[in-house]
């Protein structure tokens, strides 16, 4: 147990010295490499989201789980207001729902689990979310994030709470999950 312990303070210790060096010869302060560190981890949720979303309206009509081909899957048909980053000006918006992109729902999705990022609003027991044979996702959605998609699967997102830089504005607004 002491060993282990001496182990885990002496790697504790490198890795400080490993971050300390690599901030030194970047210039970049700590906050400014997490900062890059959680922009990165919100463009890869971006990405994961982007691809379910994509593989479910690729998905063929089927009548036994009241899916139409092309459908994306919403927690409801109320467009959300957003600007700016990747949103297409004239597009209406709307509120992904998560529980149908998991592989844990029937049929089955392409995610694991529900990305870090996803807000409670993604996950409500509404739409998509609340048809039969879908995964219960509502506790795995903790994020700052309500993801977004249009009817032709072009994706947003909106930062919601005091960590967010910009509310109704799509793409990484520094607060992360």
């Amino acid at each position: 147990m002491k060993t282990t312990r001496i182990a885990a303070l002496l790697l504790a210790g490198a890795l400080l010295v490993t971050a300390t060096s690599c901030t030194l010869s970047t210039g970049q302060s700590p906050s400014a490499a997490i900062d890059r560190g959680f922009q990165t981890a919100y463009t890869a949720d971006r990405e994961q989201i982007k691809a379910a979303v994509a593989e479910f309206i690729a998905r063929p009509s089927d009548p036994s789980y009241d899916h139409t081909f092309g459908d994306v899957p919403l927690v409801s048909d109320d467009a959300v207001e957003v600007s700016g980053g990747q949103v297409i000006a004239g597009k209406d918006y709307y509120v992904i729902a998560m529980c149908p992109l998991l592989v844990t729902s029937s049929p089955r999705g392409i995610l694991k689990s529900v990305p870090d990022t996803a807000h409670p609003d993604n996950c409500v027991k509404q739409g998509a979310n609340a048809e039969t044979g879908m995964a219960s996702c509502q506790a795995s959605c903790t994020g700052s994030y309500i993801w977004l998609t249009t009817e032709d699967g072009v994706i947003a997102s909106v930062c919601i709470g005091d960590d967010c830089n910009a509310e109704n504005r799509d793409g990484f607004q520094v607060a992360y999950p």
